[in-house]
């Protein structure tokens, strides 16, 4: 709506009247754009991308979470270990009285074993200190409040539901020529799955997109559409009726049509834009090779990082059944000891040496296990899949896929 002078409409002889109201309505539509079509589709790859950067999140994420649980569980078996310690320093230390009562050793035997147990304290607080490190530092990644006391459920490292126990893995893993050809299996796996090659695989997309934009730039122009309605509903005041020449001869001037309309359809393309097509073609180029480049790279250190953590699965599997055995020796050996030192047959020092040694052991058999799921997991990491805490389904599928590529190998 607007109004004018009264003057201005009289004089404009019915083609401004003083008073107009009028309805205008209007439509733009790009029909084809290379730049925008290029947007879209960039933008896709983009969101691909995206996607694959919080999967690499997550997947840390749970890298960190396990091993931070795992070491939890193998510091509090030392933990508990190092109690059992003190206590049969304690018992050896009742044995130096008995000795002494029956004349095998003096009073330096009791010094020695009263040094042994403060210094099994000493270990038995460091173990505590440890312990609630690793708790604290759950919490962190947990995201719970540090000081929040949880009570962790242990690992049994002989649960079947533990892929580290089925029996489809032993067989890949007892020998170097069949853990060659799984080592070349999870390869392919990573390849395939790791979401860091799929975040540059979208990126390399969008890019190759770019740079196919910047060559249809040079000669694809942008088509456009535009539309216009106006409806003249109200007139009024001075210069509203036409002026009337029927008096001198002259035909009459028409009002102005109340309804008014446009369609028109353009086309645009830059001539000279001052080298600035060439220039950005040439930057897309650049910046798809080096992307190009990048993922190549990328391949070799993945491939490097997985076939070295696959050599820490080989020996800490192989370390769970030598630490077993290291065990039940120095177990058989300590209480073989311990007899013949309550008989005087043996000293102190072949006694602490032999408590020292099953310690050793025990700790070592202990985390075996824990350092080959820890090793595990650490290559599950590496080819982007937690097999590890696959549902049933997805391990058989797993499995049969390993078994088919070892077929293929033969």
């Amino acid at each position: 709506a607007r109004i004018i002078d009264e003057d201005r409409a009289a004089s404009s002889f019915g083609s401004q009247p003083q008073r107009l109201g009028t309805f205008s309505t209007g439509l733009s539509q790009v029909i084809y754009s290379e730049q925008l079509n290029s947007a879209v589709e960039i933008q896709r790859s983009s969101q691909r991308a995206t996607i694959a950067e919080k999967d690499i999140t997550e997947m840390d994420v749970i890298l960190a979470a396990s091993e931070a649980y795992l070491n939890l569980l193998g510091i509090k078996t030392v933990e508990r270990i190092q109690k059992e310690n003190l206590l049969l320093t304690r018992k050896n230390l009742e044995l130096a009285r008995v000795r002494q009562a029956v004349g095998y050793s003096g009073p330096s035997d009791l010094y020695r074993w009263e040094t042994q147990i403060a210094g099994d304290k000493i270990n038995l607080n460091n173990a505590q200190a440890a312990r609630k490190n690793a708790e604290i530092n759950l919490n962190q990644i947990l995201n719970r409040p540090l000081n929040e006391l949880f009570r962790t459920v242990e690992v049994d490292l002989g649960d079947a539901n533990l892929i580290s126990n089925d029996p489809r893995l032993d067989q890949h893993v007892n020998n170097p020529a069949s853990m060659a050809k799984f080592t070349d299996f999870m390869t392919e796996e990573g390849i395939r799955n790791l979401p860091e090659l799929q975040q540059l695989d979208a990126l390399i997309v969008a890019q190759r997109r770019q740079m196919l934009f910047t060559k249809r730039n040079f000669y694809q122009p942008t088509v456009g559409l535009d539309a216009g309605f106006d409806y003249l509903f109200y007139r009024g005041g001075s210069g509203t009726d036409p002026l009337d020449l029927s008096g001198i001869g002259a035909p009459p001037i028409s009002s102005p049509d109340d309804v008014l309309w446009s369609i028109g359809v353009g086309a645009s393309l830059p001539i000279f834009t001052g080298g600035k097509r060439s220039a950005q073609h040439q930057r897309a180029r650049i910046e798809l090779a080096t992307l190009e480049a990048e993922r190549s790279n990328l391949v070799n250190v993945l491939e490097q990082r997985i076939r070295s953590n696959m050599e820490f699965v080989g020996a800490s599997y192989a370390n769970i059944e030598l630490s077993q055995n290291a065990q039940t020796a120095s177990e058989k050996n300590l209480n073989l000891v311990q007899d013949s030192y309550s008989k005087g047959v043996v000293s102190i020092i072949q006694l602490i040496d032999a408590q020292n040694a099953a310690i050793a052991s025990s700790q070592g058999a202990a985390n075996a296990g824990y350092v080959f799921i820890i090793d595990l997991i650490n290559v599950e990491r590496a080819i982007g899949n937690f097999y590890t805490i696959s549902t049933t389904q997805e391990r058989d599928q797993y499995f049969q896929r390993l078994e088919e590529f070892v077929q293929s190998q033969e």
